[in-house]
């Protein structure tokens, strides 16, 4: 599933002929291509509104490639339609962990919720700038939600809307430390309210209702990232996250047991092998 999102990405890349941003001859060169291991794990809800939250560690393939249409880095893969300065549109990937019912007291009998990958056109939009590397911008995402047991099932799950206020800082305090600080809210159609909160007849059981969900508001969310080179070839990764569900469409679901979430993560990034191509500018 995931080669299928990136390959997909690739390819809607390839489609577009206009608009890639030159690079920049002023800014320091990087390789061009980086490959590696990132290690780590996040501590996350089992699922937004959930009352309980797991460890989930986690060892992947670590990829950047800097290129101006197909780009990779710490935040995953982008397919970009659009490069300029004050103005960025691509295609980009996201996801959460799968949640075993069976270890979750409100879901208890109910269906283990699988793994979700996201996929969707992202528009970044530069508000304003403090320096050279710190900026203020708007985003929007909007994001295909597809659901995976890694076997035999693939289900799309419905859309997720999600526009984010963010501060980046691509040099924070002259550390060489990338931090991004972001404010977003998220709403979900109703396939996805469905998956998080929707009780059907066979599954009505003391203290949890029928419920039918309904498409809206999911919540609002605080998140700080940054990442921290140690040396040329490591960097540490720290994330967290504050999610705020008050008023949230479906909040009167018996699935819906906790108005604040949190999702806090560590991880090591080690490049095993850098290109000796660089470039510059290309952010």
């Amino acid at each position: 599933m995931r080669l299928f999102v990136i390959a997909f990405a690739a390819a809607l890349a390839m489609l577009s002929t206009a608009g890639a941003a030159a690079e920049d001859p002023f800014a320091p060169a990087k390789p061009k291509f980086e490959l590696g291991l990132i290690g780590g794990g996040a501590l996350t809800p089992d699922y937004p509104g959930a009352d309980e939250e797991r460890w989930h560690p986690l060892v992947l393939p670590y990829l950047v490639y800097r290129g101006e249409r197909l780009y990779s880095d710490e935040r995953g893969p982008a397919a970009r339609l659009l490069n300029l300065p004050d103005l960025k549109f691509d295609i980009s990937l996201s996801g959460s962990f799968a949640s075993d019912s069976g270890r979750n007291r409100a879901r208890a009998g109910m269906p283990d919720l699988d793994t979700i990958g996201e996929i969707g056109p992202r528009l970044e939009v530069v508000l304003a700038r403090a320096a050279r590397d710190a900026r203020i911008e708007f985003e929007l995402q909007v994001r295909a939600a597809i659901s995976t047991d890694f076997s035999s099932r693939i289900d799309f799950r419905g859309l997720i809307v999600a526009p984010e206020l963010a501060y980046q800082n691509e040099d924070f305090l002259q550390t060489g430390t990338k931090l991004k600080f972001g404010i977003k809210a998220n709403f979900a159609t109703q396939k996805l309210m469905d998956y998080f909160y929707q009780v059907d007849a066979p599954f009505v059981a003391a203290g949890r209702p029928a419920f039918d969900a309904r498409a809206g508001y999911l919540g609002s969310g605080l998140q700080l990232t940054t990442i921290t080179p140690m040396s040329d070839r490591i960097k540490v990764l720290a994330l967290a996250k504050l999610d705020y569900l008050d008023g949230a469409r479906n909040e009167r679901s018996p699935l819906f047991r906790d108005t604040f979430n949190y999702t806090i993560g560590i991880g090591l990034i080690v490049s095993l092998f850098v290109s000796d191509e660089t470039v510059r500018g290309i952010e």
